[in-house]
């Protein structure tokens, strides 16, 4: 499948439980199809936060959601279609009582959109496990060769080798590209390079065996958590037959 570029978001939900369960409802079946319907947007994944991280690699506070949109290029979401979307939903936001409204008023999120780095995966295709691994680094503009090399022969290789382990890509911060709405938590911004891994299970997580390599000189790890998948529901392939 020809994927170029992944949309992710993360996002805290409102606060009060009840809202959440809404606000979830309404992610699922309203916002998330909009998106998905979008000339151009391969896959459509929602995830939330699950615990097994070891201690010393889980980040505190992190979102507790996690969005994904694998698609063919960032003309995605330029597209006029796009910019109609967005504005039809920035009009809905300021009806009472929306998804929308309760979106904007009472989530906080991080949106960007990431390139693919070519060398690993080229013929990825969403393989919908049950569980994603998100790994974020902030880089030194000097040190991404060093750091690249090291993901793709250091951490990947450690990684194919766990239990569960199916897939993983790398990308960086998508050239020239800007989300038209972007609500952001102050304390988190997204990461200078950014590895999706999908595991079936959470056996390498569970007996310890996750435990990466050290990262070059320099780079932070700014980003380390376990998602499971909410969207699509199970048995559900949420895959557009565009190719």
């Amino acid at each position: 499948m020809d994927i170029g570029t992944a949309g992710v978001v993360w996002i805290d939900p409102p606060p009060d439980e009840v809202k959440e369960y809404w606000w979830n409802l309404w992610y699922n079946a309203k916002h998330g199809p909009e998106r998905f319907r979008l000339a151009g947007v391969l896959a459509w994944r929602r995830f939330e936060m699950v615990s097994g991280m070891p201690n010393g690699l889980a980040i505190p506070d992190e979102y507790k959601y996690f969005t994904l949109s694998d698609q063919r290029d960032t003309s995605v979401f330029l597209s006029q279609e796009a910019k109609d979307l967005v504005a039809a939903n920035i009009a809905e936001s300021e009806e009472a009582n929306t998804g929308e409204a309760l979106h904007v008023a009472e989530a906080r999120w991080v949106s960007d959109t990431f390139e693919r780095l070519p060398g690993l995966n080229d013929d990825y295709e969403p393989p919908f496990t049950e569980y994603i691994l998100v790994v974020g680094y902030d880089v030194p503009t000097d040190q991404e060769a060093v750091f690249d090399t090291w993901m793709r022969d250091e951490y990947i290789t450690h990684l194919t080798g766990l239990p569960g382990h199916v897939a993983a890509r790398c990308f960086q911060p998508a050239a020239g590209y800007s989300h038209p709405r972007v609500a952001h938590r102050t304390d988190r911004t997204s990461p200078q390079r950014l590895t999706l891994c999908d595991f079936e299970t959470m056996e390498a997580f569970e007996s310890g065996e996750f435990s990466p390599p050290s990262e070059p000189s320099g780079v932070a790890l700014t980003k380390c958590q376990l998602y499971k998948r909410l969207y699509p529901y199970p048995g559900f392939k949420h895959v557009s037959t565009l190719s």
